[in-house]
């Protein structure tokens, strides 16, 4: 997935990530699937020279709309997750 700024998001096994390759990626949302089929958004990762442009919420809408086609809900484990998905309400469907 390309946005308007060139950046290129790739999915990986446990993650959606900037970069070439999963391993070494310049930013990512980590995740796992809970046994009930919920997302657990357990880790998001800005690298330094990425910070501040919105690229860590970009990642966890990235879940979001996942989520969402799939039919699931999200758990966020991770701090900022959390503080995303519970801070608008544009985020109550997936929340659970």
């Amino acid at each position: 997935m390309t946005g308007a700024d060139g950046l290129a998001f790739h999915r990986g096994e446990d993650r959606f990530f900037l970069g070439d390759d999963p391993d070494h990626a310049l930013a990512k949302v980590c995740w796992s699937v809970l046994p009930d089929g919920r997302i657990s958004i357990e880790h998001v990762e800005v690298s330094a020279e990425l910070q501040g442009r919105g690229i860590a919420r970009r990642l966890v809408d990235r879940v979001v709309a996942w989520a969402r086609e799939e039919g699931r809900k999200i758990v966020p484990v991770c701090p900022y997750a959390e503080s995303v998905l519970t801070g608008s309400d544009a985020y109550r469907d997936v929340l659970g």
